[in-house]
């Protein structure tokens, strides 16, 4: 997607369109999230995204108020992984994210685009909220696993 201005806006991925053709809804990825993947392939061939080893969500109002949250922002650490980067660092299930690396979390996708774009073998402090109290942690930025591909049935 282009700009009047002639700028570069996002990259257009899907089209939702009633006859198939290219009148519809356009939807695209945001010049800001792909400038740094292009980057990082021209300078490396492949992208590479940061792994801490949890699973995350939304902090809801119910679950703010069963784990004495005193703030309605952050992502919920729902999952940490056996062994992983978290778990070594000390995060807990219940433990609900409120910044990394200096920069504020105030949800679970923030907090994921966080995590991605963090270099791994890097050293990320975080701030959680945990029974209560604000506590922080410092957590070795991992590789993301690749995705186990699937075998052929035999």
């Amino acid at each position: 997607m282009i700009a009047t201005s002639g700028n570069l806006i996002g990259i257009n991925t899907a089209i939702y369109s009633r006859t198939g053709g290219t009148m519809g809804i356009g939807f695209a990825i945001p010049v800001s999230l792909a400038k740094p993947v292009m980057e990082q392939i021209i300078a490396t061939g492949q992208v590479t995204r940061g792994y801490i080893g949890v699973g995350f969500s939304e902090l809801t109002p119910e679950m703010g108020r069963i784990l004495d949250a005193k703030t309605d922002k952050g992502a919920l650490i729902g999952q940490v992984v056996a062994g992983g980067p978290a778990e070594r660092a000390g995060l807990r299930r219940g433990d609900i994210v409120l910044g990394i690396n200096g920069k504020s979390t105030s949800d679970a996708t923030t907090l994921r685009n966080q995590i991605s774009v963090l270099q791994p073998g890097t050293r990320a402090p975080m701030r959680v909220a945990r029974g209560g109290t604000e506590v922080e942690v410092e957590v070795e930025v991992g590789k993301r696993p690749r995705a186990a591909s699937r075998q052929p049935e035999e």
